[in-house]
């Protein structure tokens, strides 16, 4: 047997009581859910192997990035919300801890504490080591002014590109023409000589060529809830913004 002192011991002293935060289970449980996929695995990036909360200016959100695609959302928040100003990365492995706390409990409760966090939930308490470093900058790389703008449905896009992908290459690559209400994806395969075309009905009017990644549209795709999305960008060399058409967020 061990000695029970030898346990670590929590300081509930270094809880700051006056800047918890309390977050909405479903709210909190979307964001695991659909951030989870897109952490990055690069470990020469350590502050990007999370998921990073943040509460500043009034403005509660997450981002995750593996550098491909970049995940985030976000809700604004009281003006006279007195909780604000927080930064955490919370590590992969304390996402399905947390995952089983939302299911139990209608809010969690997040306290910060020295190098940690605590998050409570109905009968539960969670302290989690939160990443050291600082998240980088995601909102900069966010494309603000996109003149070239697109809706479409979200089913006929991940079916046409499911079909497509029968014959893709190595590259997984799929080009994008949109023209006047219309978006044509074709996929090449010049090692079987092989090629495969499909139509979608859209809405938008500005033309545009653009080569996208078949997998990483298929991991993006489950985190649009609605059933129509959007569709932005301004140039083909340039990031693309996908999401949902019910929010701006």
């Amino acid at each position: 047997l061990i000695d029970s002192d030898d346990f670590p011991k929590v300081n509930h002293e270094d809880c700051n009581n006056g800047e918890a935060l309390t977050i909405n289970s479903n709210l909190f449980l979307e964001w695991l859910n659909k951030a989870t996929p897109f952490i990055s695995t690069d470990e020469l990036i350590p502050a990007m192997a999370g998921i990073f909360f943040y509460n500043i200016d009034n403005e509660l959100g997450c981002c995750a990035s593996n550098s491909h695609i970049l995940y985030t959302s976000f809700n604004k928040l009281d003006n006279n919300s007195s909780v604000n100003n927080q930064e955490w990365i919370i590590n992969k492995n304390s996402i399905i801890p947390l995952k089983n706390i939302c299911t139990t409990t209608d809010s969690v409760i997040i306290s910060n504490l020295n190098r940690n966090i605590l998050v409570e939930g109905g009968d539960t308490m969670l302290y989690i080591r939160i990443i050291d470093g600082k998240y980088p900058n995601f909102k900069v790389i966010i494309p603000k002014n996109n003149n070239i703008r697109y809706e479409l449905s979200k089913d006929a896009l991940k079916e046409a590109i499911m079909r497509l992908s029968i014959v893709k290459g190595a590259s997984e690559l799929i080009k994008f023409t949109f023209s006047d209400n219309n978006l044509n994806v074709n996929c090449e395969n010049v090692d079987f000589a092989k090629n495969a075309s499909e139509n979608i009905d859209c809405v938008g009017n500005n033309n545009i060529i653009i080569g996208l990644k078949s997998s990483f549209l298929l991991n993006i795709l489950p985190s649009i809830e609605t059933e129509k999305i959007i569709m932005e960008m301004s140039d083909p060399n340039k990031p693309i913004v996908k999401k949902n058409k019910k929010e701006n967020n």
